[in-house]
């Protein structure tokens, strides 16, 4: 019995932590999330798109995808994101949608 009841309270206090992780205040553009495949299963809000320009210059010289996950980030961090899903390309750049966590302190300084 006493070994059923250790399972059940770690069981809740790993839950907490799932969601505690998950809704944490993000402090840097590093934090922001990329989540390239469905949606997450913390709730959340869309609050913008990012857009990044495939090319540096008029010259053709591309950005790698390091560099524009990274420029992706640092615009989601600066509006305020915690992650970006839904990322689409075209020929000329990548977006993505810019959402928050829900159920988190409001009270980030940015």
């Amino acid at each position: 019995m006493k070994e059923k009841a250790f399972v059940i309270v770690l069981s809740i206090l790993l839950g907490f932590a799932i969601v505690a992780g998950a809704s944490a205040a993000v402090k840097s553009a590093d934090d922001v999330q990329i989540i390239y495949d469905g949606t997450p299963k913390t709730p959340y809000k869309a609050i913008g798109r990012v857009s990044i320009d495939k090319f540096k210059n008029i010259f053709g010289t591309r950005r790698s995808s390091d560099e524009i996950e990274t420029m992706m980030k640092k615009e989601a961090f600066k509006k305020g994101g915690d992650a970006i899903m839904n990322i689409r390309e075209d020929l000329g750049n990548v977006s993505a949608v810019i959402i928050v966590f829900e159920g988190k302190s409001e009270a980030k300084a940015r």
